[in-house]
């Protein structure tokens, strides 16, 4: 039988007389369930549970009623949390350095959708644990409310026959309506910001920012008007922009190979002829629809190029020396060479344009021309190419576009050729037309440009444009990209290889919906832009509103007194501009509108950014500041469903942030608006982030995992105040060795918060919980159950939870505030009237980080109990996993070495006599009972072990046996002396709370 420790001896004879009251009462209880009431009484189980400590539960595991529907929880700790103002105590209240995220704006174009929850979630999270760290949070929530994706809306079917004053105010309208939607959504989801005053780029303060960053840039010479080629959307009616672009990578294209006939050929070619047939030239083109605007064919000066006979007609054709068997095989005929000669040749070399017949159009050498694919001769349409355009730059060549605004021929294409469109009609015309000179054609699969909002192909047209020479910008916005940090780190390259590859940025757009660019125009087309005229434009806008510039008449946007001042010739006739800005330009100078003179810490935006905002906001930022808008940016990937396929309503894959919160049709169950900012935090990552039911289900079982272990902490410190901690000297070594993994946790989390890896917080907070759960927890469940109320063994095991749920709490809290600040108000709100509409519960976020206690570190304790953990792992395998708690354990060493003091000095002050039920030794172990000794004083053959010996690491050795106690029915450990009473020390320890 396990002997009790002095200490417990002397209070056992203290209550000796209690204790003898104890057990007449319990052996008539135990005869009254065996006889008379068998049956009726309280279960053996239960007949104890008045006498132990039960934990009291706070809260349900699951905050949802049976049927699916959300209950009003969440929805009460937003109120009475205070959620709504926690932006403005904060501003108030913290005095740490302040911390910005600029947020890049969304478009108010539609319901919010599982990229704005990703997005909003990952820096609310960051945000909220600024907060608690004390910082002085920057975050001013902001929308794109102009551009083509409202303009869309705005024209119902693509009506194109409203007045563009028409198309702003429908649009106006529905992205105001929208906003409002999203940003309510946006505040259910618990994001913290500025929400009384956002930016909005539509609004007219805004605006008139704009248009002075505008001029700025065009004072510096940065902006700049120009005939040239850019990306033209004919079902949009408008350029685009780089950025505006999405490759389709499966687009079918026509390719083509026309031979045109050569009016003029070099001496040097000519000797090689032995009869009178006609040289061709063979081009190769996918969009023979251009080829009515061909102005010459270009040539490397660098290939070697043959003239050979085709077999199949005796034609002779030039094309490049390295091309010759591609072309010999989709002809299905040989090709023979004749002769072989450099391109400089060709310089000489004159042919017939392919759709009129009889203008002569010349051979011109160019860098681009290269025998890759093709024939290593490329059709030249200057309006149509940004080489092609190059080319006639440097030798004068016609750059007139005959392709309208809608995508259709114009008269000087030819009457054959105008009115139809290019798309639809304009390959099979040219086809027809040149008829046998089509010497092959195919379909051709490549990646093409489409516009993203329409999702139809676009081409490249000439147009006139406004631009910022992006070329002189280069340099600086490289360099200041060197002092910032991009996350991850592989994506800087990218970045710094998209801004080199861009020599202008095209930043008028032939829309209505939008901010107009300031220029006036004289009846010669002269354009007039200048700081008097902006200004005076400027004072309108705040004034009247941006619709001015399209409803006020010519007299008050630019009256006379104007006019003389900006320096105008008042006898011409002017208008104003039609173009409006490009909304990256909107976006990227949202930094201007919002941020103080320094730059935001953060820009946390999807990956496809590179392209877009974080470029606009750099390239913006260095040419008026000369520095980066942001310190840090962080990237993150696409939303798409449990298959990896991208959302579609048509694949009916679409999964809505309202669905995961308040259930849907095809999934009725809601989860709340934690199980949310659950998958966003844990998914978090710049591949793609998927969602489907299977997922949100995870995310919520795993949430109910973490709620169940918070329980277990808060119902067993329902009795525990501030007053009850004990110092750390105080508490008994297991417990100093979990606050040692508490604080390497605590300094773990910190440290990855920094880093802004929310889904390894996640990682490391469900690895934690787990250790705590089955080794912890399930060590004090006998101090904290069993135990008096006051002892110090219970108070010991509250301690430590009390500094467990200060740490875990608030490792959480940023991405589970709903259920984090359920957890602060059960634990502390008790002290105010909850159910009062004037009580105000305390908010963890006004409470601060959790402390890192130095003393809490102790590697030397720490290496003790992992010696211990590891014997005891050792033992269990010995057992092959048997249950040990009805197991004495005695361990041997041959003589006083570590191994020996470390396990005596958890046996505390027990000796070497005797076995110990209640030590930190037994309670690492898990068994019945313990016992630590040297091999001289213990006799082998009177041990009586019935299973396992071996010899364990640093000299230890342990013989198991079965122990020869009861299992005690309270507190259900094998102590026990008797079947039918409990243990001694549960009788000492009832006996304690009753003197008590």
């Amino acid at each position: 039988m396990p002997l009790l420790s002095c200490k417990k001896l002397s209070a056992l004879i203290h209550y000796r007389i209690q204790l003898g009251k104890i057990r007449k009462y319990f052996l008539s209880t135990s005869l009254c369930l065996n006889d008379r009431e068998k049956g009726k009484g309280k279960p053996a189980g239960k007949k104890y549970a008045d006498t132990i400590n039960l934990p009291q539960m706070p809260y349900a595991l699951s905050v949802y009623k049976p049927d699916g529907r959300c209950n009003e929880r969440e929805s009460y700790i937003q109120k009475i949390a205070d959620f709504d103002g926690l932006y403005k105590w904060q501003r108030r209240n913290n005095k740490a350095p302040q911390f910005t995220i600029h947020d890049g704006p969304p478009y108010a174009n539609g319901q919010p959708h599982v990229g704005h929850a990703l997005n909003k979630i990952i820096k609310d999270v960051i945000n909220r644990y600024k907060v608690l760290r004390g910082h002085q949070v920057h975050f001013v929530p902001g929308w794109d409310c102009h551009g083509l994706p409202i303009e869309t809306k705005a024209r119902s079917a693509n009506d194109f026959s409203l007045t563009d004053i028409q198309v702003r105010k429908q649009a106006d309208k529905f992205s105001r309506e929208t906003l409002a939607t999203q940003r309510d959504e946006f505040k259910t989801w618990g994001v913290m910001a500025d929400w009384d005053n956002p930016y909005i780029t539509s609004d007219r303060h805004f605006v008139a920012k704009e248009l002075d960053i505008f001029q700025q840039l065009y004072n510096k010479g940065l902006i700049y008007q120009d005939y040239m080629p850019v990306y033209w959307s004919p079902s949009s009616r408008t350029a685009l922009a780089e950025a505006e672009l999405e490759y389709n990578n499966n687009h079918k294209s026509l390719s083509v190979y026309v031979k045109l006939s050569c009016t003029h050929l070099p001496h040097s070619l000519k000797v090689h002829l032995r009869e009178e047939r006609p040289v061709y030239l063979v081009i190769w083109t996918t969009t023979p629809w251009t080829l009515p605007a061909n102005q010459a064919v270009c040539f490397s000066p660098g290939l070697q190029y043959c003239l050979v006979k085709w077999e199949k007609t005796g034609d002779h054709l030039i094309v490049a020396r390295d091309l010759i068997d591609s072309l010999s095989t989709k002809l299905s005929h040989a090709l023979d060479i004749v002769a072989t000669f450099t391109g400089e040749t060709l310089a000489d070399v004159k042919y017939t344009h392919p759709t009129s017949g009889d203008e002569q159009r010349p051979l011109l050498p160019a860098s681009h021309v290269t025998a890759d694919v093709g024939t290593g001769l490329v059709h030249t349409a200057p309006a149509h190419g940004h080489d092609d355009f190059k080319v006639a730059l440097q030798h004068d060549l016609s750059k007139e576009c005959i392709i309208d605004e809608h995508g259709l021929y114009m008269s000087s294409a030819g009457k054959y050729f105008a009115g139809k469109n290019v798309f639809e009609e304009g390959n099979s015309l040219v086809l027809k037309m040149l008829g046998e000179r089509v010497i092959h054609s195919e379909d051709y699969i490549h990646k093409y440009p489409y516009d993203w909002r329409s999702k139809q192909p676009v081409m490249i047209r000439a147009s006139s444009q406004w631009f910022i020479n992006t070329k002189s910008l280069v340099q600086p916005a490289i360099s200041a990209l060197e002092e910032v940090t991009v996350l991850p780190g592989v994506y800087k390259t990218p970045l710094c290889e998209t801004i080199s590859h861009r020599p202008y940025w095209c930043i008028s757009r032939q829309r209505a919906w939008g901010v107009p660019i300031p220029v006036f125009y004289d009846q010669y087309e002269r354009a007039y832009v200048n700081s008097v005229l902006t200004d005076h434009v400027k004072k309108l806008m705040i004034e009247q509103g941006p619709d001015c510039w399209w409803e006020a008449d010519m007299d008050t946007l630019l009256p006379d007194h104007i006019k003389s001042e900006a320096g105008l010739d008042k006898s011409l006739t002017y208008r104003r501009g039609k173009d409006i800005l490009d909304i990256w330009f909107d976006s990227g100078i949202t930094w201007a509108a919002v941020l103080d003179s320094a730059p935001a810490d953060l820009y946390i935006e999807g990956v496809d950014q590179i392209r877009g905002w974080f470029q606009s906001s750099l390239l913006t930022s260095v040419a008026l500041t000369g520095q980066s808008p942001y310190k840090c940016l962080m990237m993150h990937g696409f939303t798409v469903d449990e298959n990896n396929q991208k959302m579609s309503k048509s694949l009916g894959n679409v999964v809505a942030p309202s669905d995961v919160i308040y259930g849907s049709k095809t999934e009725q169950k809601g989860y709340g608006i934690d199980v949310l900012r659950w998958w966003a935090a844990s998914k978090y990552s710049v591949t793609n982030v998927d969602i489907g039911p299977a997922i949100i289900k995870q995310c919520n079982e795993k949430l109910l995992l973490l709620r169940k272990r918070m329980r277990f902490i808060l119902g067993n410190l329902y009795d525990f105040h501030s007053v009850d901690i004990l110092q750390y000297e105080e508490l008994l070594p297991q417990d100093q060795y979990f606050l040692h993994q508490l604080h390497q946790y605590a300094a773990k989390i910190t440290l990855l918060y920094d880093r802004y890896e929310m889904s390894s917080v996640l990682n490391e907070l469900e690895m934690f919980m787990t250790k705590f759960s089955s080794i912890y927890s399930t060590l004090s469940k006998d101090r904290l159950y069993c135990f008096p109320v006051t002892s110090r063994e219970r108070r010991s095991a509250q301690t430590t939870l009390h500094h467990t749920l200060e740490v875990i709490l608030r490792s959480f809290a940023p991405i589970l505030p709903f259920f984090a600040e359920d957890c602060y108000m059960h634990r502390y709100g008790n002290q105010l009237n909850l159910h009062s509409e004037s009580s105000t519960t305390p908010s963890i976020f006004r409470s601060g980080w959790f402390k890192e206690i130095p003393c809490w570190s102790n590697t030397e304790l720490a290496d003790k109990f992992e010696f211990v953990y590891s014997l005891a792992d050792k033992i269990r395998c010995l057992l092959e996993n048997t249950p040990t708690d009805a197991f004495e354990y005695i361990f041997v060493t041959s003589s006083e070495n570590d191994a020996y003091k470390i396990l005596m000095e958890l046996q505390e002050d027990c000796g070497d006599e005797e076995l110990s039920s209640h030590t930190p030794l037994c309670e690492v172990m898990q068994c019945a009972s313990v016992k630590v000794c040297l091999a001289h004083d213990i006799n082998l053959s009177e041990l009586e072990y019935k299973h396992h010996t071996e010899s364990l690491e640093h000299g230890v050795t342990v013989y198991v046996r079965e122990t020869s106690c009861y299992r005690c029915e309270r507190c259900r450990r094998y102590t026990a002396t008797s079947a039918t009473e409990p243990c001694e020390m549960c009788l000492l320890n009832m006996a304690d709370t009753w003197a008590g």
